[in-house]
């Protein structure tokens, strides 16, 4: 890549850790009045940021987003979105998965409205731990956790589920 200017580049296609990227320093003048080329490593440009191609050290809590699935009769998750799905049941429903990824896992939290008994039977193409689908509480305002994973080919198992959620 040294024999090419960044600008004739439509993208860089790879980087290792020790690899050097220059950049323009517009406040220092001291090379020209266009400011200073200067280079720095893969490592400091990234600095702060997660990189997903190299084992890392947290220093804080990491938490999952919640995603919020839609209140139809046709509940998707969409596995791109995060591993962590909310849903309210107002009307009988069907959930179904999209964008399953080899190796994602996660969980589904299901609460019936004020007037509960909805209840939520599953697209043929969900697998279930002994081939039976995960109870959901019907009661009015009940909670259920559903955890989920998916295997080498993307196919989505759900597990038994945690029923009647409840403070202590």
């Amino acid at each position: 890549m040294a024999d090419k200017k960044i600008t004739d580049l439509t993208q860089i296609a790879t980087m290792d850790l020790g690899d050097w990227f220059p950049i323009v320093d517009k406040s220092d003048t001291t090379g020209g009045p266009a400011g200073t080329t200067k280079k720095i490593e893969k490592q400091g440009v990234f600095a702060g940021y997660a990189l997903t191609s190299a084992e890392q050290t947290w220093s804080a809590p990491q938490r999952y987003g919640n995603n919020t699935i839609s209140s139809g009769s046709t509940k998707t998750l969409d596995m791109n979105a995060g591993c962590l799905f909310n849903t309210s049941m107002t009307i009988n429903s069907t959930l179904s998965i999209a964008n399953a990824q080899s190796g994602q896992s996660g969980r589904i939290y299901i609460t019936q409205d004020a007037t509960g008994g909805w209840t939520l039977s599953f697209n043929a193409s969900i697998l279930f731990v002994g081939g039976t689908p995960p109870t959901i509480n019907l009661d009015a305002n009940g909670v259920t956790m559903i955890p989920f994973a998916s295997d080498n080919a993307g196919n989505v198992t759900l597990f038994p589920s945690s029923e009647d959620l409840k403070t202590a």
